[in-house]
């Protein structure tokens, strides 16, 4: 007698698609000799997921004494064997997938950083030579100051030091709210010059710079890729594995950004190069880049950090990547870094009338510092 699956009948009949290591083996085997073998090409089929069984095992109609007519929906039907079959299947697909998405992932973050050490011109992570005094008394005020959350600071030469000292309001008041490594690591800040590397912002696991071009490239400051950079130096120090390695973010996460940007390619909208597919691909840059979209989402915006409409806009794929899994994303974070969440909304919460305006920076960009844009606040250049 045909009736709805019950959730009883799906744990029973998905209980076999618990495969073990000799299953994959057998069914590896299987699967190659169909996609290979001439004798066999009229059974082939993709390399995908049979989401028809998938929707019949959630809707269809359920017979568990009639082995022939086993299951039923929208004109298909199934045998008990046939239905077993593909759950086994279905469950080895997505055993390889993991596989492969796994292999791949620690492939990429690991060129990634080889990639950065052996880089052969000057190096954004070391500090540079013949540094004037000015600029040394102020590293060194800065680093003092800042040394609850940063190991040091750098100034390049060209820095504006007037213009400098009118960001460190904004940098005073953002680096609190940053959730801290929890190895005890500090990431050291140096601003610098990055036309050698074409980038804005770069972190090096080597010893945690972060490094931010104080100028304004293509109407874009360095300055705003702060959070970015951030963003690495958390994966990279919140637990013994890198975040973006860990199952619960690569599975959510990057398994989705990965169709989205391979599609992107397939249509010729993302090159193959050095900044690329790869590189948009590789597990760090995808979880920087999901971290910024996050502390945009909870409000914060100031000089180091993309405008709001940047994360919200239909014309860069590598946040576009993000649009079908927001909501996987900001609980993504909301778990990992819940203080993150309550120390944004308590700071942006209305203040008692009685305060002094200017007691304490707030979150706003800072203005007349570079030409207006369309935007209705300026973005801090240094240079």
């Amino acid at each position: 007698m045909k009736r709805e699956i019950s959730f009883d009948d799906i744990s029973s009949i998905t209980k076999k698609a618990q495969i073990t290591e000799r299953d994959v083996a057998l069914k590896y085997a299987e699967i190659t000799r169909d996609l290979f073998n001439p004798e066999y090409r009229k059974y082939t089929y993709r390399f995908e997921k049979d989401t028809l069984i998938d929707e019949a095992l959630k809707y269809g109609s359920f017979d568990p004494d009639d082995e022939a007519c086993y299951l039923e929906y929208k004109d298909h039907i199934w045998s008990k064997p046939d239905v077993e079959e593909l759950i086994v299947r279905n469950a080895f697909i997505d055993k390889v997938k993991h596989y492969l998405l796994n292999t791949y992932s620690f492939f990429l973050q690991a060129k990634y950083e080889d990639d950065q050490l052996g880089m052969s011109h000057a190096r954004f992570y070391q500090q540079k030579r013949n540094i004037k005094k000015e600029n040394l008394k102020e590293m060194q005020r800065l680093s003092n100051s800042w040394s609850d959350y940063l190991a040091g600071v750098e100034i390049d030469n060209d820095v504006d030091l007037t213009k400098l000292h009118k960001l460190v309001p904004e940098i005073t008041a953002t680096l609190p709210f940053l959730p801290k490594a929890s190895d005890g690591a500090k990431p050291i800040l140096r601003f610098r010059k990055l036309q050698n590397h074409k980038a804005l912002g770069m972190f090096t696991t080597f010893n945690n710079t972060i490094a931010l071009d104080f100028r304004e490239i293509n109407g874009q400051p360095g300055l705003q890729s702060f959070i970015h950079e951030y963003g690495h130096f958390l994966d990279y120090h919140s637990d013994s594995i890198a975040l973006s390695l860990q199952d619960n973010f690569t599975n959510k996460i990057v398994s989705n950004v990965a169709v989205y940007l391979n599609e992107c390619a397939l249509q010729g909208e993302i090159t193959v190069g050095k900044r690329g597919l790869n590189y948009l691909l590789t597990p760090t840059e995808v979880f920087a880049r999901a971290f910024e979209l996050y502390v945009s989402h909870l409000g914060f915006n100031n000089s180091l950090i993309k405008k709001p409409e940047l994360y919200a806009g239909k014309t860069r794929y590598e946040y576009l990547c993000f649009s079908n899994i927001k909501e996987e994303v900001f609980n993504y974070f909301d778990d990992r870094f819940p203080a993150l969440k309550d120390s944004i909304a308590e700071f942006l919460a209305p203040k008692p009338s009685f305060e002094v305006a200017d007691t304490s920076p707030r979150f706003e960009k800072t203005s007349n510092l570079m030409p207006k844009t369309d935007c209705k606040y300026d973005q801090l250049s240094l240079f």
